[in-house]
């Protein structure tokens, strides 16, 4: 899905995906979703002020030789991004092209690792949407980002992230998911969240909707979180919730419910550990 690069500098288009199930993968040099090949060269980018916005459905996008998945495609620049709503995956392909590198980007413009002195493009997340991205995101800020992102498998929570307003979701074995400071995931027995590999509280919450209460607190896993009858959980958890804690060293392992296990980390100052 792209708009073409290359006729009129500067020519703005759009493309709104609103909901549905989409699978786009980008041509020669060009974005899964976004615009087309650019220029030839690098040094004076092409400028195609694209508007991308998504509210909603499954997306899959996936760039072409070079191109990132969702933005704009080989040395082109100045695409606008909207992820409001959904569940997207973006997939960045790497390679060379005019002797130049350029490293896989899921998210964000075509052009090469030694062009850092682009401003990188608008990226912005909302509506608890849930991202994964296979390769990096190259934007401006995530400052009021609100959501679920992932970068090459490791995964944060930015804002107050309601599962209520998102959609069910499998965090898969190689991923972990990160919730800071600041941040939280409200469960909801509306859309379940299966964890199936690690979810680390770092700082912020997991919230039971039900019962408006940090689930791990005092070391007890959610074992109430079902809807009414008991049918439906907001979490299924086959993995690893970790809970880093600043206080005085020691660890402590709690074994929960079958095939599942909380582990808690006491660790002086991890939080403000690198890393």
């Amino acid at each position: 899905i792209s708009y073409q690069s290359g006729v009129d500098k500067g020519k703005i288009g759009g493309i709104v995906i609103n909901g549905g199930v989409i699978y786009s993968t980008g041509g020669d040099f060009g974005a899964g979703i976004g615009s087309g090949f650019g220029q030839f060269s690098f040094d004076d980018p092409y400028v195609c002020e694209i508007h991308i916005e998504i509210n909603g459905g499954t997306v899959t996008a996936t760039g072409g030789i070079c191109a990132p998945g969702i933005g704009n495609g080989v040395n082109s620049t100045g695409a606008e991004i909207k992820i409001n709503g959904g569940v997207v995956k973006a997939t960045g392909t790497g390679g060379v092209y005019s002797k130049e590198s350029y490293s896989p980007v899921a998210i964000g413009h075509g052009l090469p690792d030694k062009a850092t002195d682009i401003e990188p493009l608008s990226v912005s997340v909302s509506g608890s949407a849930i991202v994964d991205c296979t390769g990096a995101v190259k934007c401006q800020s995530k400052t009021g980002w609100i959501g679920m992102v992932f970068e090459d498998k490791e995964g944060e929570v930015f804002g107050a992230m309601s599962m209520e307003d998102a959609s069910e979701y499998t965090i898969q074995s190689d991923y972990s998911l990160t919730i800071g400071e600041e941040a939280s995931l409200t469960l909801s027995s509306t859309n379940t969240l299966t964890n199936n590999g690690k979810i680390i509280l770092d700082g912020g919450e997991l919230i039971d909707d039900d019962q408006s209460t940090d689930p791990v607190q005092d070391g007890s896993l959610i074992t109430d979180m079902a809807s009414d009858g008991g049918q439906i959980l907001a979490l299924v958890n086959n993995g690893v919730i970790e809970e880093h804690v600043d206080i005085p060293q020691q660890i402590i392992t709690v074994d929960t419910i079958s095939n599942a296990s909380l582990s808690i980390t006491l660790e002086p100052n991890v939080m403000n550990s690198p890393g």
